[in-house]
């Protein structure tokens, strides 16, 4: 999640199937990334940053204690280096920790203070025409080419360029069922046999 204003976040995330998606959203402090933003005000400033080179060792140090395999050695390597680096140039200090080690510190944040929402949330993914889609609704046995038959899904298949054509991108075939035997109606929707 990215800062905004007056304690305000937001986040995204990709979705890549239609269906129901779930999360939580997790909050901890970043000490990491408070310090290497107030160490880059300082270096602008031109101040003394002998404490803060030494507050960064620390944070790698306890970084790579809570990091396994590649991360361990990375966080362990940037300590070493940082130590080395006064005084400093906050160029030096960028080159150590961005890439790698950045996204070591990131994977290995401290989180024993982490606070989490009270519920997940959850998101519906329905396909892109849900929101926005013209249907047209067709009756399959009203699309025969003889008339007095009743049509077929190939008569439906004839119709496809057609109903294209008006601008509809959903066509909707109501449900089928067999043609009643008793209380039928007849032409003009007249009573039969009453």
């Amino acid at each position: 999640m990215k800062p905004l204003v007056n304690d305000r976040w937001r986040g995204e995330f990709a979705v890549i199937e239609l269906g129901i998606y779930e999360f939580e959203i997790a909050g901890w402090i970043d000490p990491f990334g408070s310090w290497l933003r107030d160490l880059e005000k300082r270096l602008a400033a031109k101040q003394d940053v002998s404490v803060d080179m030494l507050i960064g060792v620390g944070l790698a140090e306890a970084a790579s204690v809570r990091a396994k395999g590649p991360d361990a050695a990375a966080l362990t390597a940037a300590g070493v280096a940082l130590k080395a680096l006064v005084p400093v140039a906050f160029d030096d200090v960028t080159d150590i920790l961005n890439g790698p080690v950045s996204l070591a510190m990131a994977r290995c944040a401290d989180r024993s203070h982490e606070a989490r929402s009270a519920t997940s949330r959850r998101i519906l993914v329905e396909p892109v025409l849900a929101r926005f889609g013209a249907w047209y609704e067709l009756f399959p046995r009203s699309t025969a080419k003889i008339p007095g038959q009743h049509g077929t899904f190939r008569d439906c298949e004839a119709q496809l360029d057609y109903v294209a054509g008006m601008g509809f991108d959903i066509l909707y075939l109501p449900p089928i069922r067999p043609i009643g035997r008793t209380a039928r109606k007849g032409k003009n929707n007249a009573q039969v046999g009453v």
